[in-house]
């Protein structure tokens, strides 16, 4: 579990991505999807989403929010 305030860098997980895309087929053959390719975007996904439910506690001043 992450604990917050936890900002995943984003230039990693694209990173990552754009090298599964690069690196590995769409297709295996005429008609085969390539199902590992998907499969390895889909976990970094589940990563990137690990980042989502945190909110930070952060306190608000009074005469900020007048301001």
């Amino acid at each position: 579990m992450l604990s917050p305030p936890a900002v995943p860098f984003l230039a990693t997980f694209l990173e990552e991505i754009a090298m599964i895309e690069d690196d590995m087929p769409d297709v295996i053959s005429e008609r085969m999807i390539n199902f590992q390719k998907k499969h390895a975007i889909g976990e970094l996904l589940v990563k990137l989403q690990a980042y989502v439910p945190m909110k930070c506690q952060s306190k608000f001043f009074d005469t900020c929010q007048t301001f």
